[in-house]
Order: C-alpha cells, then sequence, then structure tokens
C-alpha cells in the first residue's frame, strides 16, 4: 500500500488507497508494476470527471511486490485460511501512512498524516525537477509530473509550489509517463535507470557554440561558467563535419584537457544531436576508475549517456557489449590486448573519436614499450585521433604523429608553451644509493602524511617509477 500510494512517481490522497486495482488487474512492464489511479477529489453521485493517471512503481520495489504477491501473500493463504489482502479496509490508508514515516524517519511526528505525506513526496520532486536551467521564481514542476499528483499544471503551480528557484518553462520536457518515472526514480536514488535518449535525424549536424557553454555550465553548476579558449577551438574542431584533421592539445596540468570528451559528448546529447562515440586510453589504473566516476557524477548524472571502462580484469566485459556505450575509459594495458586480439570486435564499434591522454608518457615509461607500441598506426581504426599531455613540445609532437600514422599537416595543435604561466614550484634534488632509495621514498612519503596530519593539510603525493620492480615495492610499503 505504500509502494502503491506514495513511492509509484507521484502520489495518490489517502483515501485512494481504497480504489487501487488488484495486483492482478497490474501489468509489469519493463521491469516496473504499470497501474492506473482516479483521484476521487471532487466526485459527485459516483461522477468524477477525473481521468485515470498511470503509475510506476521503481524496479527496485516492483520485485519486492513480486515476491509478496506471487510468493508469501499465496503460501499465506495457504496456511491461513482468513488471510485476506483487503485495500478496502478501514486501516488501510493508516497503514501506508504509517509505514511512509518510518522510512522516511517521521515515527515521532505524530501529526504527519496522509495529507502531510502526499505534500512531502510533491516537495520532493518539485526541488528535484529544477536542477537544470533554474530560474528566480517559484519552484514548481513539469505538467507531466503535476499529472502524476492528479493536478492540473495551473493549480499545482499556484497552491503546490515552493518559494525560490524553478525550473525555465521552455526546458521542459515533455514525454510519456515511464519517461516521467524514470527520471524521478533517478532523483529519487533508484540505481541503474536507463533512461531514453532521442538522437536527431541527421547525425552529422553541429551543434552551436552556446550548447557547449550550456554543457559547461550545468557540469559546474555555474550558471555564469564559460568555456575556456583552447576548450571552445577543440570542441568546434571535433564537431566538425567537413574534415578529418587529428588534434594535440597542449595545455597546463589541472586545465580542463578531460572536459573535452566530456563536455563533447554531454553537449550534444542536450543538443538532441548524435553522441560522438568516443575512447580514451588512459595510462594508468588508478585514473581509470577516477575518470569513469568523474564522469558520471560530474558530466552525466541525470543523462543517459553510457559510461563503461576496462582494464584487463573486465576486457571481456566490455567486448560482450558490442560497442553498446557512448564514452568507453580503457588502460593501455587492455587496449593494447584488445587491439591485438580483437581488432575485428573493435574496429566494428564504430568509435568517432579516439583520445590518449598523458600520450608523453610514450617516450618515458620505457618499461612498458610492448603496450605503448599498441597505439603504433592507431589511425588505422578510422577515428579522429585526439593526444593531449601537459608535458610535451613541437620535435615530440612531430613523432608522435608520425608513430600513430599521422601524415605531416594532418593534425592541429591547440595550445603550447605560450599558454603556461611560470608554476610556483621549488625541484628539490637529493642523491640516495639504489639500495637505499625505496627505503628512503617510503620515509619521506611517513614524515609528509605526519606534517599534513599535523598541520591539518591534506595534498596529493605523486611517486613516479622508472621500473615495475620500484613501483611494487613502493606500493607494498607499510
Amino acid at each position: 500500500m505504500f509502494t502503491l500510494l506514495y513511492m509509484s512517481v507521484g502520489s495518490g490522497r489517502g483515501q485512494e488507497v481504497k480504489s487501487l486495482p488488484i495486483f492482478e488487474e497490474m501489468q509489469v512492464v519493463f521491469g516496473a508494476v504499470l497501474f492506473t489511479m482516479t483521484a476521487k477529489k471532487g466526485e459527485r453521485h459516483g461522477s468524477s470527471n477525473q481521468t485515470p493517471v498511470e503509475h510506476y512503481a521503481p524496479p527496485s520495489l516492483t520485485r519486492c511486490l513480486l515476491v509478496l504477491h506471487l510468493c508469501l501473500y499465496p503460501a499465506l493463504k495457504n496456511v491461513l485460511n482468513e488471510f485476506d489482502l483487503d485495500m478496502n479496509s478501514n486501516n488501510a490508508k493508516e497503514l501506508a501512512v504509517s509505514t511512509f514515516k518510518l522510512i522516511f524517519n517521521l515515527t515521532d511526528y505524530a501529526t504527519v498524516g496522509s495529507y502531510i505525506a502526499r505534500n512531502l513526496i510533491i516537495q520532493m520532486i518539485n526541488y528535484s525537477s529544477n536542477f537544470d536551467q533554474p530560474v528566480i521564481t517559484r519552484v514548481s514542476t513539469s505538467s507531466e509530473n503535476a499529472i502524476q499528483f492528479h493536478h492540473k499544471p495551473k493549480m499545482h503551480d499556484n497552491i503546490y509550489s515552493s518559494a525560490t528557484i524553478s525550473k525555465d518553462k521552455d526546458g521542459n520536457r515533455v514525454g510519456a509517463s515511464l519517461i516521467t518515472a524514470r527520471a524521478i526514480w533517478r532523483q529519487f536514488g533508484e540505481g541503474n535507470v536507463m533512461f531514453n535518449r532521442f538522437d536527431s535525424d541527421n547525425d552529422d549536424n553541429t551543434i552551436p557554440d552556446a550548447a557547449f557553454i550550456s554543457a559547461m555550465r550545468q557540469s559546474l553548476r555555474n550558471p555564469s561558467a564559460e568555456c575556456k579558449p583552447f576548450q571552445m577551438k577543440a570542441f568546434k574542431e571535433l564537431d566538425r563535419t567537413d574534415g578529418s584533421q587529428h588534434l594535440f592539445v597542449f595545455q597546463p596540468p589541472g586545465s580542463g584537457k578531460s572536459a573535452l570528451w566530456n563536455i563533447l559528448i554531454l553537449a550534444r546529447y542536450l543538443y538532441s544531436s548524435k553522441i560522438k562515440k568516443s575512447l580514451v586510453i588512459i595510462p594508468h589504473n588508478a585514473l581509470l576508475a577516477q575518470q569513469q566516476r568523474n564522469s558520471r557524477e560530474k558530466y552525466f548524472y541525470t543523462t543517459s549517456v553510457r559510461v563503461v571502462h576496462a582494464s584487463l580484469e573486465n576486457l571481456q566485459e566490455l567486448i560482450g557489449l558490442m560497442g553498446e556505450f557512448d564514452l568507453c575509459y580503457i588502460s593501455i594495458h587492455a587496449f593494447a590486448t584488445l587491439i591485438s586480439k580483437h581488432r575485428g570486435e573493435l574496429m566494428s564499434w564504430g568509435l568517432d573519436l579516439v583520445f590518449i591522454d598523458e600520450y608523453h608518457l610514450l617516450f618515458s615509461e620505457i618499461f612498458r614499450v610492448q603496450q605503448w607500441a599498441s597505439i603504433q598506426d592507431i589511425v588505422s581504426l578510422e577515428a579522429r585521433i585526439i593526444c593531449t599531455s601537459a608535458t610535451t613540445c613541437t620535435d615530440s609532437i612531430k613523432c608522435t604523429a608520425s608513430f600513430l600514422g599521422i601524415k605531416s599537416g594532418n593534425y592541429t595543435v591547440i595550445g603550447g608553451h605560450q599558454d603556461y604561466t611560470v608554476p610556483n614550484i621549488a625541484i628539490h634534488i637529493k642523491e640516495s644509493k639504489e639500495k637505499n632509495l625505496i627505503r628512503e621514498v617510503g620515509d619521506y612519503i611517513k614524515r609528509q602524511i605526519a606534517i599534513q596530519h599535523q598541520q591539518q593539510t591534506k595534498h596529493s603525493l605523486h611517486v613516479i617509477a622508472f621500473t615495475r620492480k620500484q613501483a611494487t615495492n613502493l606500493s607494498t610499503l607499510r
């Protein structure tokens, strides 16, 4: 009763629990229980002008409902002859409200009844509907969400809206009740909800500069944010359809190079244009999970953009997806295996863009020669190649382009030394005997951690090892 009345995308009034259909009359659609509810308000002499509204229970609660109605209740009926699940019982409403108070930790508030419970759900959805493009006015919700509470949109705005901010009317997305349900489930914490996505009819269209700016503002939750000049130049270059220039992006650390693939995808998604399927080659496994988490939580948290990652451990899972993703992070080790043993599958994915992050490690990680050799002639994947680095120069760019199979004049360089400012750093050199090196580095790290703890500060410590044995020894220090 609680699930159907309050957690089925919208909510009914307490008295409407008596008019809910029996379970046998409900449907399960795409893993969600579907039923209709009709408001009793304004009913006269059994006649009502209210139209039935579709309600969807979220997938996690749908599984509970199926177990209850198909397993538990039939078993109870076999044991207890008098057992009957009666929605029309006098205490049905009270049971739904008591469960609501228990779930939302309101058991100490005696005044919370069905009216307040319903209004709390309304206010939650009002606020969760206004994360995009807020303006200075009252918080309400879109017309399709208002219908889920058996309200006319105008009446919902006038009576049930809250104070401060609201979504721009032109920003409302009109969709079927299931699409609305999925959006609300996501705001209430339902995991693994796949949103419907509608691509434009023109797969090769370009999008305006304003689309990139809008995507940047949404990701930063800052209505005045702007794209940096190098980012906008890269976005426009990557969005072009009249050429196949490859890119080398040479910018300082922390300047926003990783935003290139995230904002490009988000902007095209928000503009309803076909997303450019992107593969990002990451040099270190530690960065792999971090980049994926950053993409999901910062850029694509309310979208259906499909972000995946692959290391050697889960490479077979990626292959099993058969290219069903929008953005894939892959370690250099996994990519080396993929291109050498599963090249046919890789070619079938139809990649549009391949990013090589920190590509300068091609020259410095001499202990991973075999893995970095996998990107030789990578242009054969028939995708545009984008190399990003904060540590490079003109000569290394030329050498890298040749190694990747990019012809001279067929690439563009964005950024350079002129974009750097003099860093506020000092370099201290300390000599150590090889047999004492690992121990001394470990002692130094411990001292720095102790200082940070004492000063209540927190900074990252980066250790660069030149051999696999050194890296292993450092990682096992205690």
